[in-house]
């Protein structure tokens, strides 16, 4: 049972993304904002955002930080701010979940709920304010 674990484990990392470098946002036009002539589509998933086609991978410290970078460099203040509450909870999904396995912590399996549509409110939120 364990090696099997370990083995999902490693496989799941394995399959992760590499973490995003900071982006060179003096190397951008528009004052280093890479949306800077308008949003024609957006989208997010658990672990990245979608604008114009490119995909920001949000999942992890460095990417997320990144990512900030460019919301600072578009003046995206609202989006930043929702952003950061999005992530924050899908921490908590993730750690509730976790930690509900243990049988005697299982009722806090309903903070994983919570989290989630807080989690889900507050992407929608980061998606609105990117769309104005």
């Amino acid at each position: 049972m364990l090696r099997a674990l370990t083995l999902l484990i490693v496989s799941a990392l394995a399959a992760m993304p590499a973490a995003a470098t900071t982006p060179n946002l003096d190397a951008l036009p528009g004052g280093g904002c890479p949306w800077a002539d308008g949003i024609d589509s957006l989208a997010a998933s658990m672990t990245t955002v979608y604008i114009n086609g490119e995909a920001y991978y949000v999942k992890g410290y460095e990417n997320r930080m990144a990512f900030k970078d460019y919301l600072r460099a578009c003046d995206e203040a609202e989006a930043m701010l929702a952003f950061e509450l999005w992530r924050r909870d899908r921490r908590g999904v993730n750690t509730t979940g976790i930690i509900g396995i243990v049988p005697a912590l299982q009722p806090l399996w309903i903070g994983t709920a919570v989290f989630a549509v807080m989690a889900g409110s507050h992407k929608l939120q980061m998606l609105y304010a990117l769309e104005r």
